[in-house]
């Protein structure tokens, strides 16, 4: 083996059709066998290389777990490495997520909010049924019809005030302490200022990040990956795909540049050969069966492949296993993906034509504005966001061009037409 090999071309890159002799096929599995109960510990001194996703994961975790966390990539700060590759895709999610972290207490302190004004606008369901049953028309014309609203109002009296006397006051109790504690983590400055003061940055800089790859490197593995793609997708039976699997298999429907983990493995592969050492890689990314098995275990071949360009193995670890185990925390996300995108009120799908009715059904007493104005431009929004529905459970109400007495109005309409159907039920019950 020529020492100085450092170029990713053909003869020194990922390629399940290069195999071992058998004496050297089981120097590769004795050597890795025999490191791996030492690995599983992260004992000795074998350089440790975190994906993307353990580094991202700090933030999607509680906040007891990141203390925990933190003191592991403070105690192996010294052998912790990080590829080029990765450290371009930290930099690049690193703010998405933190934005997901905060945009998730947000969204809870609104959602709150909004109980609080659904459980106070129960009441107005009641002053609704009394002007209908002071209709003297109704009590004259259609004495049925005036019979079952005084009924359903009685219902709906007795039930609600039940309600409302019971929830108001536990809610009421209970209220301050949920407020206050949400308002104290939004206002929290470490949490504010998080993108620019982040204090797990102090940690992260002390990791040593490798040289990237040479643009004729990327290149090639850029073509190898769709040339390796291409062969596994020529094998028809699944039990023998697990063979020609490779890093970032996984990703070749789900990302713009399915290219990212082939680049980290011969990266490592890189420094594996350079540094004469074997290397522990630790990813959370293990669901997608192109790093390790479905079982967790390593893939033969991957073993054998490390050994063939560099003569040292790749340890591949799953980051949730191994930190359940060392630090007793779980790298499951607590926080909502996509949070980061919240802006505003977020309310059940209403059809627009039952929103333009109710313009006529029930005008709000505040809007001066003719209803014929207020329909033309209900419809207008509409038409523009090119929906039926107003909103929808992906559209925010901020993310449109909407004037905020028009949003007003949305909200309003939202609320009686919610009230309109508890009507809906009770009477069905009723009936």
């Amino acid at each position: 083996m020529e020492t100085n090999r450092i170029k990713i071309d053909d003869n020194f890159c990922f390629d399940t059709k290069k195999h071992l002799s058998i004496a050297d096929f089981q120097k590769a599995l004795k050597l890795y066998s025999s490191k791996f109960d030492e690995v599983l510990k992260l004992e000795g001194d074998m350089p440790i290389f975190l994906d993307t996703n353990i580094l991202l994961g700090y933030y999607q975790i509680s906040l007891e777990e990141r203390k925990k966390l933190k003191q592991f990539f403070i105690k192996y700060k010294d052998r912790i490495y990080i590829t080029h590759q990765i450290e371009k895709e930290f930099l690049r999610n690193r703010i998405k997520v933190i934005k997901e972290f905060y945009g998730s207490l947000r969204k809870v302190k609104s959602e709150f909010e909004t109980i609080d004004k659904e459980i106070h606008g129960f009441k107005t369901i009641l002053n609704k049924f009394k002007s209908l049953s002071e209709k003297k028309f109704l009590k004259y014309d259609y004495p049925n019809s005036y019979k079952k609203i005084g009924e359903l109002k009685d219902i709906v009296k007795a039930n609600l005030d039940k309600f409302y006397n019971d929830v108001n006051s536990i809610y009421e109790e209970n209220k301050n302490i949920v407020e206050m504690e949400i308002n104290q983590a939004i206002d929290d400055k470490n949490f504010k200022e998080m993108e620019i003061r982040d204090e797990i940055l102090d940690v992260f800089s002390q990791f040593k990040v490798i040289d990237s790859l040479e643009n004729a490197d990327i290149q090639f593995i850029e073509k190898q990956y769709d040339s390796l793609l291409e062969q596994y997708k020529k094998i028809n039976k699944d039990k023998d795909k697990d063979k020609y699997t490779f890093p970032g298999r996984g990703d070749q429907n789900e990302k713009d540049y399915p290219y990212g983990d082939l680049i980290i493995y011969h990266e490592m592969l890189k420094f594996c050969f350079k540094k004469e050492t074997s290397v522990i890689f630790v990813t959370k990314d293990v669901s997608k069966k192109d790093w390790l098995q479905g079982n967790g275990k390593p893939y033969i071949h991957y073993i054998e492949n490390a050994f063939l360009n560099t003569g040292q193995v790749i340890f591949i670890l799953d980051g949730e296993r191994l930190l359940k185990e060392l630090l007793k925390i779980s790298l499951d996300k607590i926080y909502e993906e996509g949070s980061e995108e919240y802006k505003g009120d977020i309310i059940d799908p209403l059809w627009i034509d039952d929103l333009l009715d109710l313009c006529d059904q029930y005008p709000p007493a505040a809007v001066t504005r003719s209803w014929d104005w207020v329909k033309r431009r209900l419809q207008e929004i509409a038409d523009s966001a090119d929906i039926d529905l107003f909103p929808s459970g992906s559209i925010m109400l901020d993310s449109l061009d909407i004037e905020p007495n028009i949003k007003e109005l949305i909200l309003e309409f939202y609320e009686i037409y919610k009230k309109l159907l508890i009507i809906r039920l009770i009477e069905v019950d009723f009936c």
